[in-house]
């Protein structure tokens, strides 16, 4: 049975070494301490400070949090809100004419199809607009909030979908821009994972009746990459891209906006 002393203090040198590991553990663990708080967002003293990321706000539910209690109290009109990344984010300086009359954008960037999903109904149903455009897909190709494949990537489009119609609100897919590369990542076929991504999304639409605006077909050359003068790094729009893909977007909306009168 051996030394029952032995054991003893075995058994006690064992416990002494995993309280010590729990305490360590309890006070020297690098992930943040976080705790629900009843003003996850408070608001900044200056308004312009509110597109600065708020610490923890993974899906940056915060960025929009003030401005959208601005919009509804006012009464404004909201008819269409743009929904998605950068190419969304960055249409409003490219050309600020095109977010007038009701047309809202809400896109941030860096984002991916699965945080469009959880700030889906801060951003677009809590507006309550007639349309929603919803464009996504060059950040989970980069994979920014992990690892994700194209059948999951379109699962959250049809999220989306889903969401917006049982609210009466009328969809537009928006492609995915022609994109000849992606800074930084060379080991990422992006021509030919833009064109894959297109084609799940166009027959998405089609399956689900929505009208799809072929950005990519307003941008790309005969290779299938952004011709002259539309890209400034190989994804993101000029203000000459953005004026490629505005009557696009118009007719999409037209046709949606068409289809919700059908329906009524």
């Amino acid at each position: 049975m051996g030394n029952p002393r032995l054991r003893i203090a075995a058994l006690a040198l064992l416990l002494g070494l995993a309280l010590t590991g729990w305490y360590y553990r309890a006070n020297l663990d690098p992930r943040p301490k976080v705790q629900m708080a009843d003003q996850p967002c408070p608001p900044p003293a200056q308004q312009a400070d509110e597109v600065k990321p708020v610490k923890f706000d993974w899906v940056e539910l915060c960025r929009y949090t003030h401005e959208n209690a601005r919009l509804l109290a006012s009464g404004a009109p909201i008819d269409v809100v743009f929904f998605g990344d950068s190419i969304t984010e960055y249409w409003a300086a490219a050309d600020p004419t095109f977010f007038t009359g009701g047309r809202i954008n809400r896109g941030i960037s860096g984002q991916t199809s699965q945080q469009l999903v959880l700030r889906f109904r801060q951003d677009v149903l809590g507006l309550k607009p007639k349309i929603v455009v919803m464009q996504a897909g060059v950040n989970d190709i980069l994979g920014n909030t992990g690892l994700i494949g194209p059948d999951a990537y379109i699962a959250n489009f049809e999220t989306l979908i889903d969401l917006a119609q049982l609210h009466g609100i009328g969809v537009v897919i928006g492609g995915l821009p022609a994109a000849s590369g992606i800074p930084g990542r060379d080991d990422i076929a992006a021509t030919a994972r833009t064109a894959d991504l297109n084609r799940r999304l166009r027959d998405l639409a089609r399956r689900r009746g929505v009208p799809f605006a072929d950005y990519h077909a307003a941008l790309a050359g005969p290779d299938g990459k952004p011709r002259a003068g539309l890209s400034d790094d190989g994804v993101h729009l000029t203000p000459a891209g953005y004026a490629a893909i505005r009557p696009v977007a118009e007719r999409a909306v037209a046709q949606a906006r068409g289809r919700l009168s059908a329906a009524a």
